[in-house]
């Protein structure tokens, strides 16, 4: 009983992983972008040519533009603020590391103020 239910947290965790698409890039894997796709793969080989096709474990991903080798460090631009509107005002809320959470604090045209998880 103690084999299975160890198999159960195994098979949910993989499973997990899988839905939220999570990828875990090992040193030495060559990952490359599909920018077309949003879509980040680990490639044994390109194509030749352009590079549109990834291939990975006897399968292959195509990306019309072509793939693109990710450097060791990938620049993102996150806006500053996001506009809401709730409660009848529009707030402007902070974006902190490309996120907001329920304790984003947001201000509104009327000076009032308050945390995006009291406002929805």
């Amino acid at each position: 009983m103690e084999i299975r239910t160890k198999l159960e947290i195994g098979s949910f965790i993989v499973m997990a992983m899988l839905i939220s698409g999570a990828y875990f890039i090992a040193q030495g894997d060559t990952a490359y972008y599909c920018e077309s796709k949003d879509q980040v793969r680990i490639c044994d080989k390109l194509s030749s040519g352009i590079g549109t096709r990834c291939y990975f474990n006897e399968t292959y991903s195509i990306c019309i533009e072509g793939w693109k080798l990710i450097e060791d460090e990938v620049e993102a631009d996150f806006p500053e603020q996001i506009g809401l509107f709730a409660n009848g005002e529009n707030y402007v809320c902070e974006v902190i590391n490309g996120k907001v959470n329920s304790y984003s604090l947001c201000f509104s045209d009327s000076n009032k103020s308050g945390y995006l998880g009291e406002l929805v």
